[in-house]
């Protein structure tokens, strides 16, 4: 999957930001008190060959809603102490355009995690030690964010492009539906390109674009029965909206498409087959 591919499907999912020469400084700086709520929606559709149980081209759609609740507990020197928690998560799934099936998604659900943030975003500490941590705290970063990220140190002017240190991550899933479960996390740099600034009053609001591949994987397991390897290949594109006056991502759409080509090898043979991950995942702050 070449970059190129996702950065023109993700097109639909632009948002319209006037042009301006101006130049914005990227500091986190809410008070304590502060609560943002965010609703993070996904839609993946996942396209199969030559799966066993499957015809060839069977596609299944899930679709995923995420409430979150960011709040900042104290004001430290140069940072701020922060729970996030997930609120809910309500997920369903269906074959082709069959009928929807509720999925039940709460393994992440009711466990705040308490972190500290400094002035560029960059988490710099964790008190909480759960193992979903990591996923909870990507609400943050319009739940595609994960650990590293910071904002540069100086001002950024519009054009300009910069690292992040941060990466997007994203979870492949297949269910037993094929008789080949799969189930990976794939991870891409992340480079934000600011493309504009605009002043709302007393807000200011960046809006900032990325694209990227994710690295180069491949996933192998083993049984009894015999051994599956995948390997996986894919890219990502997507817009961000950074507002001062929320000190969050606001709003953002990206595009996430993933290949995966995979081999089983058991005592009676060898099979090759093919899954292909289409997602667009939407990003708002709610009231």
């Amino acid at each position: 999957m070449k970059v190129g591919q996702v950065t023109c499907a993700l097109a639909a999912l632009s948002f319209a930001a006037p042009a301006t020469a101006q130049q914005i400084d990227f500091r986190y700086r809410p008070r304590a008190g502060t609560a943002v709520r965010t609703l993070t929606e996904e839609r993946t559709v996942t396209t199969l060959f030559g799966f066993p149980m499957v015809p060839d081209g069977a596609s299944f759609e899930t679709k995923r809603r995420v409430n979150a609740t960011q709040f900042v507990l104290a004001v430290l020197d140069g940072g701020r102490r922060v729970e996030v928690e997930i609120d809910s998560i309500r997920a369903r799934r269906r074959a082709a355009d069959g009928p929807w099936v509720t999925l039940t998604d709460t393994t992440a659900v009711g466990k705040p995690v308490r972190a500290t943030l400094n002035e560029r975003f960059a988490v710099t500490g964790i008190e909480t030690a759960g193992q979903t941590d990591a996923e909870v705290l990507r609400m943050m970063g319009a739940g595609l964010i994960g650990f590293g990220f910071s904002f540069p140190s100086e001002p950024v002017a519009a054009g300009t492009t910069f690292p992040t240190g941060g990466r997007l991550h994203y979870q492949v899933r297949l269910t037993d539906e094929g008789g080949i479960p799969v189930r990976e996390t794939l991870a891409g740099d992340l480079v934000l390109t600011l493309d504009s600034v605009v002043d709302a009053g007393s807000d200011r609001l960046a809006y900032l674009r990325f694209a990227g591949t994710f690295d180069p994987r491949i996933a192998a397991s083993e049984s009894e029965s015999g051994s599956v390897t995948v390997t996986f290949s894919g890219g990502f594109a997507g817009r961000l909206i950074w507002s001062s006056g929320w000190n969050a991502f606001v709003s953002a759409a990206a595009r996430v498409m993933v290949q995966g080509s995979i081999r089983v090898v058991t005592a009676t043979g060898q099979t090759e087959a093919s899954a292909g991950w289409d997602a667009t995942i939407m990003h708002r702050v709610r009231p």
